[in-house]
């Protein structure tokens, strides 16, 4: 497939999961997980990629979803799946957005920054309204997570980080903008997440001695 329409097809997919969402659809989000763990593996064995798509970001887009799933699994129906995709969607401009304010703070990428932003943001008003509860400080972690991406994104640029720590500190950045998103993008009741929930007691405990 030609990058280009790769591309046009993910920016285009979040249409398809918010018609979804709410539907009775004979599909259990198990089995999405077994098929996404099944496209890991046949990703990871060809090699796939199509330009900026490449392999390693498939794989860790795959990986992504299927791990959001697991956190929304006690919503109904079909609805952890639609989920998934959304805030995995939605994370691509999240963990990134210290970098674009950076650039449009130099007058950097404008054009570009404000594409990201339309075709990344699109459907949050849609998650918004599902009935998301954001806990009182979300502004507070996502200021603290925005500042180690830019000091990881700092080192990395800068070739302060020697290979492979350089792609490694690309996808920590990736993956604890989705960790973030999931813990702010809350409903009532639901289990918090046990990676943000140990890592906010340690903190915790650090600042009380």
């Amino acid at each position: 497939m030609d990058v280009y329409w790769l591309g046009f097809a993910i920016y285009l997919q979040p249409l398809v999961w918010m018609m979804l969402y709410g539907r009775d659809i004979p599909v259990k989000p198990e089995w999405v997980q077994l098929a996404g763990a099944g496209a890991v593996a046949a990703l990871w064995l060809t090699g796939w990629g199509s330009g900026y798509y490449t392999n390693l970001l498939l794989v860790n887009y795959v990986l992504m979803v299927v791990a959001v799933i697991r956190v929304y699994r006690f919503r109904p129906g079909f609805q952890p799946v639609c989920l998934a995709f959304l805030i995995v969607f939605v994370n691509s401009f999240f963990w990134e957005a210290p970098i674009h304010a950076a650039d449009l703070a130099e007058l950097d990428n404008t054009g570009t920054v404000l594409l990201q932003t339309v075709g990344h943001l699109y459907p949050l008003p849609f998650l918004l309204g599902t009935g998301f509860t954001p806990p009182r400080r979300w502004w507070y972690w996502s200021v603290a997570v925005w500042t180690v991406v830019l000091g990881l994104t700092y080192f990395r640029l800068t070739g302060a980080l020697p290979s492979p720590w350089r792609l490694v500190s690309l996808y920590l950045s990736r993956w604890l903008g989705l960790l973030t998103l999931t813990w702010i993008l809350r409903y009532p009741g639901q289990p918090e997440n046990r990676i943000i929930y140990t890592v906010r007691n340690i903190l915790n405990d650090a600042k009380e001695d």
